[in-house]
């Protein structure tokens, strides 16, 4: 009624909302509002955590996979990124050229159907924020268990390109592998 008088406008109502919202310390003053518009979870649920303490506790079966742990791969990610996924190798025989595309394969651990993985279905892709980050992943599983961190023996998808001199991709091959970053580039 105060909008159609003239006294009021939407916009300014909405800003006397979150003004009060701010005040009672609901929300920060530099809250993302879009989150809630969206419906993006920050947290996980109890039983999210209880499935990940599951995991974390029991033994991860990889299954059968390439063994190409003593290639020497180097981690990709950003040098603040904890959740570590993409990992690369290049080998050369010869005048041939064998590139090696790793990404940390998620699926070795949580189940399809199970609830975390119809939750990282759910939000799709980690959100990086000025403020800090809202995983796709709880970060026990996404910077520990399923992070490619040097040292570690962890299951990907390898994708393998062989080229010749002139960088033709003569062969192409997507397997299963167990691989161990030998360094992180950053």
């Amino acid at each position: 009624e105060l909008e159609k008088l003239g006294v009021i406008k939407k916009k300014d109502l909405f800003l006397n909302s979150f003004e009060i919202l701010v005040k009672l310390r609901v929300f920060s003053e530099d809250e993302n509002l879009d989150l809630y518009r969206h419906n993006v979870h920050k947290e996980f649920t109890e039983a999210h955590i209880g499935e990940v303490k599951r995991l974390v506790e029991s033994h991860i079966d990889a299954g059968v996979r390439a063994a190409l742990t003593g290639l020497t791969a180097y981690s990709i990610d950003d040098e603040s990124t904890m959740d570590i996924d993409d990992a690369l190798a290049v080998e050369i025989a010869g005048a041939q050229y064998k590139f090696s595309v790793f990404i940390a394969d998620v699926a070795s651990v949580i189940g399809e159907g199970r609830p975390l993985d119809v939750e990282a279905v759910k939000r799709s892709s980690s959100i990086y924020l000025p403020s800090g980050k809202i995983p796709m992943l709880p970060v026990e599983l996404s910077e520990n268990l399923l992070s490619l961190k040097s040292g570690c023996d962890r299951a990907v998808l390898c994708y393998e390109f062989i080229c010749d001199s002139s960088f033709n991709i003569l062969e192409k091959n997507i397997e299963k592998a167990l691989i161990n970053v030998k360094y992180r580039l950053s």
